[in-house]
């Protein structure tokens, strides 16, 4: 069995008497997931991420990528493609221009990088032409991304790719991830949004105060149980459908609409039974099933 791209045994980092950024972490990333690292700001996510890659140097433990010791040099790095800090790009150069200094400074060939394919996926169009200091904060983390692309890796690693992002560039950051994921690499997020780790990761672990508090799917972590609004054109008579359906645990009135608490059962079950029940549906929307799951799992870790 080839060995996953990451392993994580006991991580530790302590910065001076007071501060222990991250504290004996365990962790496993299997090939070809999308695997969250969720907590809140200051849970040492970063740090950890920084010390995945060898940019700083652990106290204790240690980590391996694709089955080989992190250290700097080491030759598993170029697999991995991260954005880890902000980049820094040379403003009064182009976009195009930036990649290819970046790739010429690490002492190798322009024709070995694959900048078709990190252009395509960064999806720049015409800006990439264009010098950096005329890009938004958004173009910016697009050519981020594309930088760590040059060496089309088997291991992406972002840390908070969305963070000062206006909706719709979080929305384009997060189709962009599916699309590297599609490419069949593995890709480690970071971030303290839950939402973009319920739309972005099939996996994820909670990290609160430098371990980890809870790891698995996204749907694990979650639970089985879940809550759906729907607004129906007959209220009483989908009460009646609903109280004869199995995993529906409780049925009550929110608005102009009904909040059902579910178990076992899939919403797209919930609304064909309602349909062919006589009911017509108008709204169905999940509520925030990660939130209440990451709050409670916070409060178990303290």
């Amino acid at each position: 069995m080839p060995a996953p791209p990451i392993q994580i045994e006991g991580l530790s980092k302590r910065f001076s008497k007071d501060v222990l950024a991250v504290d004996r972490l365990d962790l496993t990333v299997e090939e070809g997931q999308v695997f969250g690292l969720l907590g809140p700001n200051g849970a040492g996510k970063t740090t950890t991420l920084r010390m995945l890659v060898g940019l700083v140097r652990p106290t204790a433990g240690g980590s391996r990528l694709f089955g080989d010791v992190v250290k700097p040099g080491a030759r598993a790095l170029r697999r991995v493609g991260t954005l880890v800090e902000s980049p820094g790009f040379v403003p009064h150069l182009s976009g195009l221009k930036n990649l290819e200094l970046f790739w010429r400074a690490g002492g190798q060939h322009l024709d070995e990088a694959d900048l078709d394919g990190a252009l395509e996926v960064a999806d720049l169009g015409r800006a990439i032409s264009r010098k950096v200091k005329t890009y938004s904060h958004g173009m910016k983390q697009r050519l981020g991304i594309a930088q760590a692309l040059l060496g089309k890796p088997d291991l992406l690693i972002l840390d908070e790719p969305t963070t000062g992002l206006d909706p719709q560039q979080m929305r384009e950051m997060r189709l962009l991830v599916h699309s590297i994921a599609n490419r069949g690499a593995t890709v480690l997020l970071s971030s303290h949004l839950l939402g973009e780790v319920e739309q972005v990761c099939s996996h994820a672990a909670v990290v609160n105060r430098g371990h980890v508090v809870a790891t698995g799917t996204v749907a694990e972590l979650v639970g089985r149980a879940t809550t759906i609004y729907i607004e129906v054109d007959d209220v009483e008579r989908a009460r009646a459908v609903l109280s004869k359906i199995p995993g529906v645990r409780a049925v009550n009135e929110e608005g102009t609409g009904l909040s059902i608490d579910l178990e076992e059962i899939d919403r797209k079950e919930i609304v064909a039974k309602l349909v062919r029940g006589g009911v017509g549906v108008e709204t169905v929307m999940s509520r925030h099933r990660l939130e209440d799951a990451f709050l409670s799992m916070l409060e178990e870790g303290s």
